[in-house]
């Protein structure tokens, strides 16, 4: 209720009841379409004519009322997405726009547009596809509809023009494909189009009992995953595996591979990216696309990470196969130069992020350092599945550390500023100035620091500036300056 109160206040605040101003007028939507790949709710409206408008905000009717769901940035555009709050593929939705200008104050909500929201029905005795769908509401009236279909992922072609009135089409097919996806599109007197969502129909039965298990997913050098899974059956050569490919496990998958059988163990790699695609894996038969349940989904485990000072935070990509796997653990590997890996850590987190500060004297030589990732799960197969993240390596540099202050006193403690190195410079220059400029101090050794004397007196408290350069690793030249405080007690 109070979420309600709050976008109704969002909505419906009349600002100009303090100032005496106007309120905007509201602006007018022309058309929304779905985008049948994504399921993304397109709208496109005219401008409000007021003065001032800084942005457009977007409200989809939830219980018969209008909740804000997102906004434009500026007012400088007619056209936008809705990405995350749409659910046209379930439900038609109403959505509105209100214009808010630089005072705050809103306009009222433009008359609503309603999406085409389609449905589909297979009948497996008659072979046909009953297809029914809510008129778009919104425009004086709809000009025609046209049905378009697509038959086993291929090219959508246009089936067939209808009326503008009409809500429904039954669509024989004699050649039984095994899938068959649709949607519809509304059609204006000019020529403006607003598709549906799309639906699809599965139209084979499968045997039972067909259901991938994976065994292993794993980075291959230079730059591939490898994925192994297997079936505990052998198919006729009528059967085949279906490999596809998706950004989204929820979005459609395109077509990556088809092997066929009578394998029943299958192994197929794909190039290492920025972001891993999802990857479904199912048997099929005569090039059809399974229905869900006889599936597999997988993702790489993909390493990330930054560096920060001697500490290293690496986060990862999980997603579970299915519910009949069950993640044991995660186990950090760091791979010493030219040693076995070494694993670090093992967790359970559910962020999938660990921070890992390694001590680098013991790698003085290396010019990199490198992590992996295993994840292992259980499935009710009763085996464990390994899945091995790619490789992550940083690049090793020279860095200098110096302390912010020091006390000379001779206690033994902080007396001297010293620079601090992750690795033995081949060549160091450590300089310090006054606040006027004038060098006090300079050594070229190191390890040797200042001890807060110049010429055999003590040099008075205060900022100071240091210079710290010289030769690193791999004769890389490096420079750091920054300040200090010498403090006497």
């Amino acid at each position: 209720m109070r979420y309600l109160l709050a976008l109704f206040f969002f909505f419906t605040y009349d600002i100009h009841f303090f100032f005496g101003q106007t309120k905007p007028v509201a602006p007018a939507i022309d058309y929304v379409t779905v985008d049948p790949e994504t399921g993304f709710i397109e709208i496109y409206w005219h401008k409000s004519p007021s003065p001032g408008i800084v942005r457009y905000l977007f409200g989809l009717y939830i219980k018969n009322y209008p909740s804000y769901v997102d906004s434009t940035l500026t007012a400088d555009t007619t056209h936008f997405i809705l990405t995350h709050t749409a659910q046209p593929g379930s439900k038609a939705e109403s959505v509105v726009v209100v214009a808010k200008d630089s005072a705050g104050q809103t306009s009222s909500y433009s008359p609503p547009h309603t999406t085409v929201c389609l449905a589909a029905a297979y009948d497996s005795c008659t072979g046909q596809t009953t297809l029914t769908w809510n008129p778009y509401a919104g425009w004086t009236a709809v000009q025609s509809c046209e049905v378009w279909y697509s038959a086993d992922n291929g090219s959508y072609q246009l089936l067939q023009t209808l009326p503008g009135t009409a809500t429904s089409f039954v669509h024989p097919q004699p050649s039984h494909p095994c899938r068959l996806c649709y949607y519809v599109v509304s059609v204006r007197s000019d020529g403006i189009r607003s598709k549906s969502n799309k639906t699809c129909v599965q139209t084979v039965t499968f045997p039972s009992g067909i259901s991938p298990e994976l065994i292993s997913l794993k980075p291959v050098p230079p730059s591939l995953w490898e994925v192994t899974c297997q079936i505990d059956t052998v198919l006729p050569s009528f059967y085949s595996w279906l490999i596809e490919r998706s950004e989204s496990p929820y979005a459609g998958f395109d077509t990556f591979s088809v092997v066929p059988m009578p394998c029943t163990t299958l192994r197929f790699t794909d190039a290492i990216a920025e972001n891993p695609y999802y990857y479904r894996i199912a048997v099929i038969k005569k090039n059809c696309v399974p229905h869900f349940g006889e599936e597999l989904i997988v993702k790489p485990l993909l390493l990330k990470g930054e560096k920060k000072a001697d500490e290293y935070l690496l986060s990862w990509s999980f997603y579970s196969p299915s519910d009949s796997y069950h993640l044991k653990e995660f186990t950090v590997y760091f791979l010493p130069p030219g040693e076995s890996p070494e694993a670090i850590r093992h967790t359970m987190n559910d962020f999938c992020e660990i921070t890992f500060a390694d001590d680098l004297a013991a790698y003085a030589s290396a010019e990199q350092l490198c992590f992996t990732v295993g994840a292992v799960l259980t499935s009710s197969f009763s085996q464990e599945v390994v899945m091995q993240s790619n490789t992550l390596c940083f690049s090793v540099e020279t860095e200098v550390t110096v302390p912010a202050a020091f006390t000379p006193n001779d206690d033994g403690h902080n007396d001297k500023i010293i620079p601090r190195f992750n690795r033995v410079p081949s060549e160091v220059s450590f300089m310090v100035y006054d606040r006027w400029g004038k060098k006090v101090f300079e050594t070229h050794s190191y390890g040797e620091g200042w001890d807060g004397m110049v010429a055999g007196k003590k040099a008075p408290e205060g900022i100071y500036t240091y210079i710290v350069k010289g030769t690193g690793f791999n004769e890389k030249k490096f420079e750091k300056i920054g300040y200090f405080s010498l403090i006497y007690p």
